[in-house]
Formats: structure tokens, sequence, C-alpha cells
């Protein structure tokens, strides 16, 4: 498979789970050849065999880590198992594309992905008539924030994401003070981000109304000091 697009561990695991024997990723390569260009892969020069070597070793590494996950242990298991689910695509797309991955809920069809395509085939490959503005913009790609946080309230392209750094201020300060308030105000902003950004924010709890309900009694409330004796981070997710 020859592809511009993968360039993350996800996207060729994705790859490899869908079948792929083997990629070029070019688009990967050639952003590597203009970081270099430009210096900033750091002070180490690094010849352009050395870079590639590392990049494929690290997403080999990268690979391994999701695999033992989800306890495959051979590469051979892995590929063409689909063990995926899609996550915002249609069904015409995932019966023509992705037969047999199951999908919960539907999403973008062919044309806004066709839409997407041709937006950023612009920004690559703008029209002559936008270069020729006072501000250029048409000369320089955006950044929409995906891996450099950008804010999503003064720029309408900007990736939103679970965690802004405004919220995590206020959980640093409840965490150094241990701030019931800073907590507070880092619980409702990250709900409220959570729910532009994860399927799990669209969803609520269903209380019965207040006259319905009988009071726990305390004694029978189990203390804080004894439910976190019983908490795995390790199975947890975010």
């Amino acid at each position: 498979l020859e592809t511009g697009e993968a360039f993350e561990v996800h996207h060729f695991c994705l790859l490899a789970g869908f079948g792929a024997d083997a990629w070029f990723s070019w688009g990967m390569f050639q952003a590597m050849e203009k970081l270099k260009a430009d210096d900033a892969v750091g002070e180490k020069k690094l010849e352009d065999y050395t870079m590639i070597k590392n990049m494929r070793k690290a997403i080999g590494k990268g690979m391994l880590k999701v695999m033992a996950k989800m306890g495959v242990s051979t590469l051979h298991s892995y590929k063409g198992a689909q063990i995926f689910e899609c996550v915002g695509l249609s069904e015409p797309v995932i019966d023509m594309c992705f037969k047999g991955t199951a999908s919960r809920v539907s999403g973008c069809g062919f044309n806004k992905i066709g839409k997407d395509y041709l937006r950023l085939h612009h920004r690559g490959w703008p029209e002559v008539a936008s270069l020729q503005k006072e501000n250029f913009e048409g000369a320089v790609l955006p950044n929409p924030g995906d891996y450099h946080y950008r804010n999503p309230d003064t720029n309408k392209d900007a990736e939103k994401h679970i965690n802004d750094p405004e919220a995590i201020a206020q959980l640093q300060v409840a965490a150094r003070n241990n701030s019931r308030e800073a907590y507070a105000t880092f619980s409702q902003a990250h709900n409220h981000l959570v729910g532009g950004v994860a399927l799990r924010g669209q969803l609520d709890f269903l209380f019965e109304s207040a006259d319905s309900r009988e009071a726990v009694p305390l004694e029978e409330v189990e203390p804080a000091s004894e439910i976190v004796k019983r908490f795995r981070t390790g199975a947890m997710s975010y």
C-alpha cells in the first residue's frame, strides 16, 4: 500500500488489521526530510537513513505494544483480524470499505469524506487566485491543533481535546492545594469538553425524582478510604 496519510502508530495498526502486507508511507518520510532541512529535529544531525530507521523501529515497537494490550502475540494473528469497531462512519461506507466491521453508531458518508479530502487538497495546492490576497492565507498551511493545542474559541478549525490548558491548570491547583473549589472548576470544564469529543459525553444519568427515592443509611455506605484500596489504575480508561 502506498499512502501519504499514515504517520501514527494507530494508522499502521489499522492497515495491518485490515490485511495490508506492506506499506510505503511517503508523506511521513517527506515530512521528516522537511523537518531536517528546517533544523527542527534537534541538535543531533542524523543521516536520512538513520532517521527513517529510527522511525520504523519506533512504529514497530508501538504496534507491538498495541498487540500486547489486546492479547495478540503474533503479527500473523493480528493481520486481517479486523478487531476494531468503526466510530463515525455510515453504513454504506462500512459495507463498501470495511465489510464485516462492527459499528454501533453511524456517521460520515462518502459526501462528507469527499468534501474533507477536497478541503485538504486545496490547503496543499491552493488556487492561484487565493495566493494573490494581501494576507497570503492560501500560502500557509493551517495548524488544526491535532498535537499542538489551538483554542477552538478563537480558531473555528481547531481540533477539540478532552483536556485544555485551563482545565489542567485547575486540576494542578486542586492537587497542590487540596482545593475543592479548584477541582469543581476543573470538573465542570472537563465535563463540558468531554461532551464535545467523546460518545460517553452524550450520556447522562437518569435520576429518579427526589420524592420517590429513599436515602441510604450512612452506616451502609462504604467509606472512600476503603473503596480506593480496590482501585487499579492500569485498568482505568480516561
